[in-house]
């Protein structure tokens, strides 16, 4: 059965889908989900270092992304692991650590705009040297708002490059950098991994795992055959990651939701 995870199933939503086509091995745009600290050194280092050279705009929660990390965690659960940290400024009582947000084994990331939209970042593989990468987005709205009915899920391109140049405008773009510049199939014999990459390690045994699960003739984690265990398969995440300023709705305009024509639409959905 095709898992119906909650963003794919709950009512008074409104979605769209994100792709983009990626010259590399899913596996390592999956790997980097895995790793909590690269936010802060791609994101938010890399990313304000951007934003000083061509004098864009940077909102609070991308400031904050650049925090030093203190500490690092992955939890196990049903259905995959969810990464937790604390940052500068933050404690063990934040919903960064309390509850984190999640990968979905093996393929996706799930990922949050706060109150504001929750995203599914599903790496699906064209061949082994190619990913689709699909962003699906449902956007939440409060019980008073009227959500027009959708008969087909629009869809966007988010772009790899801008003017022949890598986009590095905002952090999705930032992480297709970051894959396609390892080349189709990275390179592991030569890398050094480090205490930040627990989280790598842990996703490989469980793909070797899984491998093993397969061939002894069982079903991998994620694999659903009863529909009454398939009806809303719901998951919880953090409902602020690193600043409350990210819940609003005009922050998607600093997200990869600017690519989406739809996007003024969207947040005149929002009650103002």
């Amino acid at each position: 059965l095709v898992p119906r995870w909650d963003l794919f199933v709950t009512e008074h939503a409104w979605r769209d889908i994100g792709f983009t086509i990626l010259p590399c091995n899913w596996v390592q745009c999956q790997e980097n989900s895995t790793d909590p600290v690269h936010a802060e050194w791609l994101h938010g280092v890399y990313g304000l270092y951007l934003a000083q050279k061509t004098g864009a705009e940077v909102p609070p929660w991308r400031v904050a992304m650049a925090r030093p990390h203190q500490k690092i965690g992955f939890e196990k659960f049903a259905h995959g692991v969810f990464k937790k940290r604390v940052v500068e400024g933050t404690s063990e009582e934040d919903d960064i650590w309390k509850v984190g947000h999640p990968w979905v084994f093996p393929n996706i990331l799930r990922s949050t705009t706060g109150t504001t939209s929750t995203e599914f970042q599903i790496r699906v593989p064209i061949d082994d040297y190619n990913t689709l990468h699909v962003v699906y987005t449902r956007y939440q709205f409060p019980s008073e708002v009227d959500v027009p009915p959708q008969e087909v899920v629009p869809y966007y391109e988010i772009p790899l490059y801008i003017n022949g140049e890598l986009n590095l405008e905002v952090p999705l773009p930032q992480d297709f950098m970051a894959w396609v510049t390892q080349g189709p199939v990275t390179n592991r014999t030569i890398e050094r991994l480090g205490e930040s990459d627990i989280g790598v390690i842990q996703f490989r045994q469980m793909l070797f795992e899984a491998i093993d699960v397969v061939k002894d003739g069982g079903d991998p984690m994620n694999v659903f055959r009863i529909p009454e265990e398939n009806e809303c398969i719901m998951m919880t995440q953090e409902s602020v990651y690193y600043t409350p300023d990210r819940n609003q709705a005009r922050m998607i305009y600093h997200g990869h939701q600017r690519y989406n024509p739809k996007i003024e639409e969207i947040i005149g959905m929002f009650p103002k």
